[in-house]
């Protein structure tokens, strides 16, 4: 596992690869990716999908097991 992208300032992205946010939950990629998509922090450039951390931030806030 690699350790999350840190910008020239020396603070985390905002946005994250799926195998970052994966990482940053601790899940797969494949379940990973559902709750993403699921919560709305799927942000496309172009080809490429990033994941907003403050939207999952949020939801992992509001997280209820039941």
């Amino acid at each position: 596992m690699r350790a999350l992208t840190k910008t020239e300032n020396n603070t985390e992205s905002r946005l994250l690869s799926l195998r970052e946010a994966a990482a940053y939950i601790g899940q797969g990629t494949t379940k990973t990716r559902e709750w993403l998509d699921s919560i709305g922090a799927k942000k496309k450039f172009g080809s490429r999908a990033l994941y907003d951390r403050h939207i999952i931030d949020k939801a992992l806030d509001n997280y209820d097991e039941g």
